[in-house]
């Protein structure tokens, strides 16, 4: 006999500070999947999930979920959130973060210390392939001096 398991994320659920986004799947199949619409996430007859919320119906087989993300920011920039009073937009693409615009960046490990420090641009982005597994803060300023942190991952 099969029983239903539904796992549903509840309007009050926020597994990282302002989360916006859930994503799931690998790097060929892929869906993204918006908190604001209070996703559902049912484990079905088939050996695998079915997401469901206000805008679509996706199935995963077991074997097709390599990972599961939330992003706070849109999935376009790699998942980071910029603030509005950003001068220079930054995206994630693998080992490399990738600037709009002439900005210098400066990494930081979790206790302080700094990790490297760059001048970025359009053409020259900043490559993070060197650093070890971990969680990282990153200070990007503009041109105008306006700056932000952001948090990622290796």
């Amino acid at each position: 006999m099969w029983t239903a398991l539904v796992v549903a994320l509840s309007p009050g659920f926020v597994p990282e500070a302002s989360a916006q986004y859930l994503q799931i799947g690998e790097a060929d199949f892929t869906k993204t999947f918006k908190l604001s619409q209070n996703p559902r996430i049912n484990f079905n007859a088939a050996g695998g999930i079915t997401v469901v919320d206000g805008e679509q119906s996706v199935d995963f087989a077991f074997a097709q979920i390599g990972k599961i993300k939330f992003m706070q920011g849109d999935p376009a920039t790699g998942g980071i959130a910029l603030p509005a009073s950003a001068d220079v937009s930054v995206s994630r693409d693998g080992d490399r973060f990738v600037f709009s615009d002439a900005a210098s960046a400066t990494v930081y490990s979790m206790t302080g210390v700094k990790i490297m420090e760059s001048d970025v641009s359009a053409d020259s982005p900043l490559d993070i392939s060197s650093l070890g597994r971990g969680i990282y803060l990153m200070s990007v300023a503009g041109r105008n001096n306006k700056s932000f942190t952001v948090k990622f991952y290796k």
